[in-house]
């Protein structure tokens, strides 16, 4: 399969539309977002031809990157707006973060993968992101709560984000 530039631009219009626009998701500044950031550099050497076909790939480490319309999905769900802050848990690839960077004032990622994913983000732009990485994948948060909180596992329900008093403090989802 090919990867020129020019191919992975037309199967990244192809994804948006067959498997994004196509399947209901409506939100202008996240498909703005998906169109920006370039998926072939999320995914491993040699599978880049793949990266906008809707199904997960795997990425290293024993983990997989997200199929484009559950990651399109999740975030149209969570309702991003642009003056939220996001916390993304378990950013194995950091793709999905990368996304949210374009339609979130503030992304913090959290994974069990230190270096990988900000090696294979070289160059896509709006990467300086505060990131937490832990062997546990774990948050080691500072400061207010975030707005909205993502979550990447296989867990069936995200938690409600709580402030420190225990008050709702702002929205949750998780794939």
């Amino acid at each position: 399969m090919s990867t020129a530039p020019d191919d992975l631009a037309e199967k990244r219009e192809r994804m948006l539309r067959r498997h994004l626009a196509g399947r209901g998701v409506r939100d202008p500044r996240l498909l703005a977002a998906m169109r920006q950031v370039p998926r072939e550099r999320f995914v491993e050497p040699g599978s880049e031809a793949l990266a906008y076909e809707d199904f997960p790939l795997a990425i290293g480490h024993g983990q997989t990157i997200s199929q484009p319309y559950i990651v399109a999905a999740m975030i149209e769900a969570a309702e991003v707006a642009a003056t939220d802050t996001v916390l993304e848990v378990g950013a194995g690839s950091g793709y999905a973060a990368t996304v949210l960077s374009r339609v979130a004032a503030r992304v913090a990622r959290s994974s069990g993968t230190r270096s990988w994913p900000r090696r294979r983000a070289t160059g896509c732009g709006r990467w300086a992101m505060p990131t937490s990485s832990s062997p546990s994948g774990t948050a080691a948060a500072a400061g207010p709560s975030p707005g909205c909180s993502t979550r990447s596992s296989s867990r069936p329900r995200a938690p409600a984000c709580r402030s420190r008093s225990g008050a709702s403090s702002g929205r949750a989802a998780g794939w």
